[in-house]
């Protein structure tokens, strides 16, 4: 309910420490406030502030559940407007003869224990959304919706009343009436109101605001007085006719949110921080004078300023102490710069290092080279022992040359030519002379973010003459046939390469190579050797290998004729010019490159004659598979593989036999055990469950059976006939087929997955049987005795894309007849949205346990204990026209009222779930959202509902 009424005198006016002030509408009473004089302790009254509900009024909102288009009518009240009497005298009806009146009756409620008449009922409802934001000094505005029979039915608009009074109350966050802390103020008669427009007759609608001078949560609030304050009911946002019986809930009031006011307004950004100089030496760092405001989480002011960078070396000076000065640059001369990086091509650069600790002004300054002029752009002047790159277009292979104003300033040699690499100078030749030795450059191994590799305005790293480490990735022996392919592998370590990527990292100056040469013979010093280029692994991941700095290469050489070599591995990384040289992986001390190359720890290879002719003609014993069912018999030939000087033999390719499927089992290399037998008697199998019905459009598609052995021995169906006695079909089980105790299968009526929608099956009967949806039987005859049977004779045991099984309790021959221990399968199997024709999940437990039929039984008693006040038909009124869950259970199965196209029983989660019933009892439908509420369900009853529903209700 959201009205809580009590009598008193007056109002409780504690203090609230957090909205010391409020400023409300209509402050000298609802009924005539211009009439009321100015005096010094009148406080001003703002103007209007604007409805702040959202949206229309609630029109047409209904008390009654099933007449969403009824308005109730109060109860005529005597006028509160006249002065009360002891005993008031009856007011008679214009226009009728006044009837007798009956003697008053005492009111011996503890609220009448002052003598006055009980004020007449008051409807109301706080019209307002369920929570309002505000910053301190906003005006804050709510609407009231009330309703007391014989003053706000007087006229279409809101109609003011001595008698009535509207306050609009302001107190702390979840506070209750008769908590300390609420503030108070009249409320105004809403003057644009129109209760026919609005839908609800007989309605006012007021108006009250507040303005909150200090931040914090609040709940908002109206009190309704219609006995000129005697007495209170206090309005939230939930009407009485709402399905609510209490008093008034702090949980549907609204939320006032009050923030503190923006301390960005006015702007406190005001002082920026001093100049300063970028670590660059050149750039000088100030701000604008005026910052950007912005307002944190914590409601406190963060303030940005843009920053203004100015380019000292412009004025021929550095950037120091907060301001461009220092001593000036000097002209460049022979030896106070050198060419220290380029990079080739159209999209090339040239890198002029400055060796003086001050700043060098390259003004007129060019770089040239194969006939390639590159001037210096504009006004450049290079800081002290800066490198700095210019934009050019130099020819590779070819000397460069430095010269400012015709003076020449250094000479190098040209970059290599190698697609996006740069050359680069060796730090420790950073010298005019040294950096003439083509020695002293070598390709840049440093990525550069935009792509390609060099380091253009930054310190060159030092040149290696090599990789970090590389090893081969061989044997001590491999031994092959002539015509076999020999796989030969080796991986490598170049920090900043090899290590950019889980993957094979290219280069373009990085040359793997893999080759062979004379047994014991040096690769770096002997003749004979012949080299393959590697390539890197493509499935090589760095990280699955443990060494996340690692690559991995690859070369496949056919191996034609008998010969013996050893193997090595080789990389360069600079194009070819150098080489290291890699023996194989042998462990600490002795790791590939580690300790240099060996000929003791190279590879040897053996292609030799001993596989041929093939001897491996004898193929050994079979064996058991791990799964103890599957016996394996190697087929000869074999696999010949030379091992130094002898040859040894290999059997991958074996035919499998499974055990089981004469029931027996794999043991020490062979099908063990006595061989199932066929059933003997009624009820060594069982029907446990089918699906009839697949498809709407092809309903024979997607059928099969499920067959289960209660017993303790294998059961083999072969020679057994599925078949029926109605329409004379059948099939002869022509394959073994083996039934484990306790353990099922499954028969199909195709083999086909697709047709028969993915179902795990052990056999497929080829159509020769239908499962007729509207009846039919399924029979198990093995040697002329039926073993079991099941018939139905109708739709309700063929359910659409749905399976019928057994209850998980009746898994027995005599127990299976009943249909009243069948339901319908609810779990989901095989080809998603496969089964109607590709529409929706095929539903079962092929191959699986059944789950337990639950029963109308089962449900009765949660349907009648939480629903039972509408539907058992045991109050008056009780269900007239609406189900009863107390009568047949064929209502369950009968066309619901509410849901469309569902029964009754497939309608009843459906509606729990969306809140509508049991109605009038504030369920959501959301189990957490209605714990405590005793009418509303629980997780686990709605999932019992929905069981009983999905498997069709059983009785």
């Amino acid at each position: 309910m959201s009205a809580s009424t009590s009598r008193s005198s007056t109002a409780r006016r504690t203090p609230l420490a957090a909205l010391a002030a409020l400023l409300l509408l209509g402050a000298c009473g609802a009924s005539s406030p211009a009439s009321c004089p100015p005096g010094p302790d009148t406080v001003p009254v703002p103007e209007p502030v604007p409805d702040l509900a959202l949206g229309d009024p609630l029109d047409g909102e209904s008390p009654e559940r099933d007449d969403p288009n009824h308005e109730p009518q109060p109860e005529p009240v005597p006028d509160p407007g006249t002065e009360p009497e002891p005993q008031p005298e009856p007011v008679p009806d214009p226009g009728t003869e006044p009837e007798p009146q009956p003697e008053p009756v005492p009111d011996l409620s503890s609220d009448a224990d002052d003598g006055l008449p009980l004020p007449p009922p008051i409807w109301c409802r706080l019209d307002s959304p369920p929570w309002i934001e505000a910053e301190v000094g906003d005006s804050v505005g709510a609407r009231l919706l009330v309703r007391v029979a014989g003053i706000t039915d007087r006229t279409d608009g809101t109609d003011p009343d001595p008698s009535l009074m509207v306050e609009l109350a302001v107190g702390p966050d979840g506070a209750l009436p008769d908590d300390p802390g609420w503030e108070t103020g009249a409320a105004l008669p809403a003057a644009d109101w129109s209760a026919a427009a609005a839908g609800m007759p007989g309605t006012d609608a007021y108006r009250g605001s507040a303005i909150p001078i200090e931040p914090g949560d609040f709940d908002v609030a109206f009190r309704v007085s219609a006995d000129e304050g005697i007495s209170w009911t206090w309005c939230d946002r939930t009407a009485p006719d709402e399905g609510e019986v209490g008093d008034y809930l702090p949980a549907d009031a609204t939320d006032l949110i009050v923030r503190p006011d923006d301390p960005c307004v006015p702007n406190p950004c005001m002082a920026p921080p001093p100049p300063a100089c970028d670590p660059d030496g050149r750039t000088l760092v100030s701000h604008a004078a005026t910052g950007a405001c912005t307002l944190g989480r914590d409601g406190t002011a963060s303030c940005d300023y843009p920053p203004i960078a100015t380019d000292c070396w412009l004025t021929g000076r550095p950037c120091a102490d907060g301001a461009c000065k220092g001593a000036a640059v000097v002209a460049p001369a022979p030896g106070y710069a050198v060419l220290a990086e380029a990079l080739p091509g159209a999209a090339g650069f040239a890198e002029v290092r400055n060796l003086l600790p001050v700043a060098l002004n390259l003004t007129g300054c060019e770089v040239s080279g194969g006939g390639t002029a590159c001037p210096v752009p504009g006004l450049f002047v290079a800081a002290a022992r800066a490198a700095v790159p210019l934009p050019c277009a130099v020819p590779a292979g070819e000397d460069l040359a430095l010269a400012c104003g015709g003076l020449e300033i250094d000479r190098a040699p040209g970059p290599r030519d190698l697609p996006g690499v740069a050359t680069a100078l060796d730090p420790a030749s950073h010298d005019a002379a040294l950096n003439d030795d083509p020695a002293a450059w070598c390709p840049s191994l440093a990525a550069r973010p935009g792509g390609g590799w060099g380091t253009p305005g930054a310190d060159n790293p030092p040149c290696r003459g090599g990789p970090d480490h590389c090893r081969l990735e061989m044997p001590v022996l491999t031994a092959l046939l002539p015509g076999n392919v020999l796989d030969l592998a080796g991986s490598l370590v170049i920090a900043g390469v090899t290590d950019l990527t889980p993957g094979a990292d290219a280069h373009p100056a990085l040359m793997a190579q893999l080759g062979g040469g004379a047994p014991g013979s040096h690769p770096a010093t002997e003749p004979g050797w012949r080299w393959f280029d590697a390539a890197p692994d493509p499935g090589w991941d760095a990280v699955a290998s443990g060494d996340k700095a690692r690559d991995r290469y690859l070369v496949s050489a056919p191996m034609d004729q008998p010969q013996s070599f050893s193997a090595a591995f080789r990389v360069s990384i600079d194009g070819g010019a150098t080489w290291t040289y890699c023996d194989r992986d042998a462990g600490p001390g002795a790791d590939g490159s580690g300790d240099g190359y060996s000929t003791a720890n190279a590879a040897l290879v053996v292609v030799g004659t001993k596989c041929d002719p093939n001897p491996c003609t004898t193929p050994p014993p079979a064996t058991c598979a791990p799964d103890g069912r599957t016996l394996r018999t190697p087929v000869a030939p074999g696999t010949c593989t030379l091992a130094g000087d002898s040859a040894t033999c290999d059997y991958p390719a074996y035919v499998e036999t499974d055990c089981r499927a004469t029931g027996q089992t794999c043991e020490a290399g062979a099908c063990a055990g006595p061989p199932a037998a066929m059933p003997k008697v009624p009820g060594d199998l069982v029907v446990t469950e089918f699906l009839a019905r697949g498809s709407h459009t092809q309903e024979d598609r997607g059928e099969w059976i499920e067959l289960y052995n209660p017993g303790t021995l294998p059961l083999d169906l072969k020679g057994c006939i599925l078949t029926d006695d109605l329409f004379e079909e059948s099939h002869e089980i022509a394959a073994h087929l083996t039934v484990w105790p306790g353990g099922y299968v499954v028969l199909a009526q195709v083999a086909d997955p697709v047709m028969n929608y993915g179902v795990p099956f052990d056999y497929a009967w080829n159509a020769d049987v239908i499962l007729h949806n509207t009846g039919d039987e399924i029979v198990i005859d093995c040697a002329g005795v039926v073993i079991d049977r099941f018939g139905w004779t109708s739709n309700a045991a063929a359910p659409f894309a749905r399976s019928l099984q057994v209850d998980s309790s009746k898994q027995d021959s005599v127990s299976n007849d009943a249909i009243s221990n069948w339901c319908v399968g609810v779990d989901t199997y095989g080809t998603p949205l496969a089964c109607g024709w590709g529409s929706m999940d095929c539903k079962g437990t092929p191959r699986k346990p059944n789950r337990r039929c639950t029963k109308y039984a089962d449900v009765r008693p949660l349907l009648s204990g939480k629903c039972g006040a509408c539907h058992t038909g045991l109050t008056p009124g009780g269900c007239t026209g609406k189900r009863c869950f107390a009568s047949l259970h064929e209502d369950a199965l009968a066309p619901a009222t509410s849901c469309a196209n569902k029964p009754t029983h497939m309608c009843i989660p459906v509606r729990i779930a969306s809140g509508s019933m049991p109605p009038g009892a504030g369920c959501t439908g959301s189990p957490e959202a209605d714990a405590g509420k005793p009418a509303c369900t629980t997780a686990d009853e709605q999932a019992l509902l929905k069981l009983w529903s999905d498997q069709g209700a059983p009785l």
